[in-house]
């Protein structure tokens, strides 16, 4: 009985019945928990079995598919201090690669820190890492997304059997999923902006011949101009410039010529001289992805 209880008494026991409550509740929670986790490892294990399936029904279509014998590690070096912000390079790639609206190959981070009038802003471009050791490579069960001999992570659409696991395994966000017909606005787009004045999408498309407004058929060297349902995409360094002798759109854009590009296995190329001469930082170092683009001196 705690009313003949003293005061300090009186609220100690009520602080065990609390606290045993509390408890009571942890353990129903673990219970609730322990068992989600039980049902999410036998998801796993059915999704690695699925996945197995697939990567043995295509070795045996297809045969083995080896990464070619690495020549160069093309590579990117962004400096920051020289970049404004403009996005000439999310622009500029969208328009190189008929990348769709909702898709961002080239991309950006916005930060803001502190509070006025001590505030540090930046602006962190960001794209495709090339990563040398790609968790999306590893993932793939086709060996759809593979590695070349310029060092490129690169995705054969045609293997592709869009299980999304490369998806899952980029920790930076960066591999887009068509799960419906690319563009598919623009191309059923028949209403004008200015009626008897402006061309509908539907109209630009059949009188001009192509498959989008703007497009630019360059993008067919290497593959899909416009990639189809079903499968994923993501930036390719322009890889079809580069076989042209060419640079990145992305590089060539930028007004302030802070996207350096070469080859990291030449010592005297651009990247490689300022990464000896600045200090360098990559994204989620933690990963253990190595990626192959670099950051230099803050925006």
């Amino acid at each position: 009985d705690t009313t003949l209880q003293p005061p300090a008494i009186q609220i100690a026991i009520c602080d065990i019945d609390d606290i045993a409550k509390e408890l009571g509740l942890l353990e129903e929670l673990n219970r609730i928990l322990s068992k989600q986790r039980t049902l999410l490892s036998n998801e796993i294990r059915k999704l690695q079995a699925q996945r197995q399936l697939a990567f043995s029904q295509q070795i045996e279509e297809y045969g083995e598919f080896p990464d070619e014998e690495q020549k160069r590690q093309l590579a990117m070096v962004i400096d920051l201090h020289k970049c404004v912000g403009c996005a000439a390079c999310d622009i500029s790639c969208k328009r190189e690669n008929n990348v769709q609206h909702s898709f961002a190959w080239s991309n950006h981070i916005l930060e803001t820190k502190g509070t006025f009038p001590d505030l540090l802003f930046r602006y962190i471009p960001t794209l495709c890492n090339h990563c040398t050791d790609a968790p999306c490579v590893k993932s793939c069960p086709t060996k759809a997304m593979h590695k070349t001999e310029d060092g490129l992570t690169m995705l054969d659409s045609e293997k592709c059997i869009g299980c999304r696991a490369c998806q899952l395994a980029c920790p930076y966000g960066v591999i887009y999923f068509n799960i419906e017909e690319p563009h598919d606005a623009v191309r059923k787009d028949d209403e004008a902006i200015i009626p008897n004045c402006t061309s509908t999408g539907q109209e630009v498309i059949e009188k001009s011949g192509v498959p989008l407004p703007v497009y630019n058929p360059g993008r067919e060297a290497t593959m899909p101009g416009i990639r189809p349902k079903g499968v994923v995409e993501k930036c390719t360094f322009c890889d079809h410039r580069i076989a042209n002798g060419e640079l990145p759109a992305c590089v060539e854009a930028c007004p302030a010529g802070a996207r350096i590009f070469g080859d990291l296995m030449d010592s005297e190329s651009a990247p490689s001289r300022a990464l000896a001469k600045h200090r360098a930082r990559v994204l989620q170092p933690e990963k253990g992805t190595s990626p192959n683009v670099f950051y230099i001196r803050e925006y």
